[in-house]
C-alpha cells in the first residue's frame, strides 16, 4: 500500500512544516501526498483486515458517518491539503509504566488543512454526535473502555478529547488550528502543538544533529523521517537498563556473554560520536528511491 501510494503520488513534501516539529524529539516523519489517493488505499487495507478478522471495519465507519451526518471522505478528506507531519517527543525520559501507558510524552499528528470552514463543521458534526451517543466512540474502536468526549476552549479553537472512564491511559485529542488538523495522544499534547502554532518555537530546523542528517540526503523528497539517537539511548539508559541489568549480568555469569551490566560505556559517550537516523524517500517517474544516513563512529 505504502510503495503504490508513493508512485501513483510525486510531490515534494513542504520542509517548511518542520517548525511544528520539538527540537529534540524522539522521532518525526512528514510526507506530501494526495490525501484522496491515501484514504482510498486505507480503506482497501481495513477491507483486507477486516475480512482476514471476520469483521467489516469500512461497514462501522459508514454506520458513523449515516448516524453523524457526515461524508468522511468529502467533508473531511475533501478538506485537507497534501502536506502531513507526526512527531514523538519526550519532555523527559519516562519509567516504563509512563511508556507504556502513554502519559509521559507527546505523540502528535499534522496534517495540513485546504478548507478550515468546511472540516471544522464535519469535526463539530462529530464530536456532537460522540457526545450524545458515548457507545459511538466504542463502535468505532471496539477495545476502547467506555469514554465521553470533552470539549476545552483556547480562544476560538476548540479542542476534542475522548476521555476513557477510569483509565490511566491516552485519552485522544484533536483539534482545527491556524490551517492545520491536530491529532495527538493527549489534550495537552494537542495544546502544546496549537501553541507552537501560535508562537513558533525551536523546532527540529535547529538541532545541528539533523541538519547534519539531512544534508546527506535528497534535495526534494515526497517523504522525510529521522530518529534522533541522543534521545533513543537515554531512554534505553534511563528507563530499559535497570530492569535489564540483572539479565544481563545473569548471562554473563553463566558465560552466555562476554560482558556485563557495568562494562557498557556510558551514555555520553555513545552519545558523542552520533548524529541520529534520518531517511528519504524520492519518486522519479514508476521508481522509489530510498535514502537512509546513520553517522556511527567507534565508539
Amino acid at each position: 500500500v505504502g510503495s503504490e501510494m508513493c508512485i501513483r503520488d510525486r510531490r515534494r513534501f513542504d520542509e517548511t512544516a518542520l517548525a511544528l516539529v520539538p527540537r529534540d524529539s524522539l522521532f518525526f516523519g512528514g510526507r506530501s501526498s494526495d490525501m484522496a489517493v491515501s484514504y482510498e488505499s486505507t480503506m482497501d487495507l481495513l477491507r483486507a483486515v477486516g475480512t482476514a478478522a471476520g469483521r467489516d471495519y469500512t461497514q462501522i465507519i459508514s454506520q458513523f458517518e449515516q448516524k453523524a451526518g457526515v461524508d468522511f471522505k468529502k467533508e473531511v478528506v475533501g478538506s485537507l491539503g497534501s502536506t502531513s507531519i507526526g512527531y514523538f517527543n519526550l519532555s523527559q525520559v519516562p519509567s516504563l509504566m509512563a511508556l507504556a501507558t502513554g502519559t509521559a510524552y507527546e505523540n502528535v499528528t499534522l496534517v495540513e488543512v485546504a478548507d478550515e470552514q468546511a472540516l471544522t463543521s464535519a469535526v463539530k458534526k462529530m464530536a456532537a454526535y460522540a457526545q450524545a451517543e458515548p457507545a459511538s466512540v466504542s463502535m468505532l474502536v471496539p477495545m476502547a473502555p467506555a469514554a465521553s468526549v470533552e470539549t476545552t476552549l483556547l480562544g476560538d479553537i476548540v479542542v476534542y478529547s475522548v476521555v476513557p472512564q477510569g483509565s490511566q491511559f491516552v485519552s485522544p485529542s484533536l483539534a482545527v488550528a491556524k490551517g492545520w488538523l491536530v491529532y495527538g495522544n493527549s489534550k495537552e499534547a494537542v495544546v502544546a502543538a496549537i501553541d507552537r502554532l501560535i508562537a513558533p518555537a525551536a523546532s527540529v530546523r535547529d538541532s545541528t544533529d539533523f541538519l547534519r542528517a539531512r544534508s546527506a540526503l535528497s534535495k526534494e523528497p515526497s517523504q522525510l523521517a529521522y530518529l534522533n539517537l541522543d534521545n533513543a539511548i537515554d531512554i534505553f539508559y534511563e528507563a530499559f537498563l535497570p530492569n535489564l541489568a540483572h539479565t544481563i549480568d545473569e548471562a554473563y555469569r553463566e558465560g552466555k556473554i562476554d560482558f556485563n551490566s557495568s562494562s557498557l560505556p556510558p551514555a555520553f559517550r555513545v552519545k558523542k560520536n552520533i548524529d541520529g537516523i534520518s531517511m528519504a524517500v524520492t519518486t522519479a517517474g514508476n521508481l522509489v528511491d530510498i535514502e537512509l544516513y546513520l553517522s556511527l563512529i567507534h565508539i
